[in-house]
């Protein structure tokens, strides 16, 4: 089987995008383009226009239940959770998402917990770090906030530098890896 593509390829993410499809499709590799759909934030220029199509399916699909189950989930177990963390914790979230995701699941979760000293957000989309720092400024200002525009899967060792983080890591994030990918991270 030979692939070919008459797509104009301008940019690194859309070199991956092309390479990981392709790879993919022929079995090469395993995994998912999940990946895609959150680290692509609404822009003319967005190639893959993933947010796009993620955004039509979690917020308007009614068979798609992940999303809104893990909303109810997250909201009715996180005053029980704030129970067990220790004094002045710090909260470090793997991927907080768009600014529904953040205000339906991230935020919840962070105000059951009265002790929270910091909240720091780990992604590769500068546009979601942005808006969750916004977010917490104004609905938590007693919270330090810091974001770290990273690769979490390559960089956990990011959370040495944090005394016992409590890690925040929503399921639809963790859904998107391989059963290999997942096990080993």
């Amino acid at each position: 089987m030979v692939i070919t593509s008459t797509i104009d390829i301008e940019n690194s993410a859309s070199l991956d995008f092309f390479h990981n499809v392709k790879s993919f499709f022929l079995k090469e590799k395993e995994g998912n383009l999940g990946p895609y759909l959150y680290s692509t934030p609404l822009t003319k220029d967005d190639k893959v226009r993933g947010e796009e199509y993620y955004r039509k399916i979690i917020y308007k699909e009614p068979d798609y239940y992940l999303y809104q189950d893990e909303t109810v989930l997250i909201q009715t177990v996180s005053n029980q959770l704030a129970v067990s963390v220790p004094t002045q914790a710090t909260v470090v979230e793997f991927g907080p998402g768009t600014q529904k995701a953040f205000v339906c699941n991230t935020l919840p979760f962070l105000k059951a917990f009265p002790q929270l000293h910091q909240y720091v957000a780990v992604d590769l989309c500068q546009k979601y770090l942005l808006d969750s720092a916004e977010i917490i400024k104004n609905d938590l200002p007693q919270v330090r906030v810091q974001t770290l525009q990273k690769d979490f899967f390559k960089d956990i060792d990011l959370l040495k530098d944090y005394t016992s983080p409590i890690v925040f890591f929503k399921g639809s994030t963790i859904s998107n890896l391989s059963r290999e990918h997942c096990i080993n991270f």
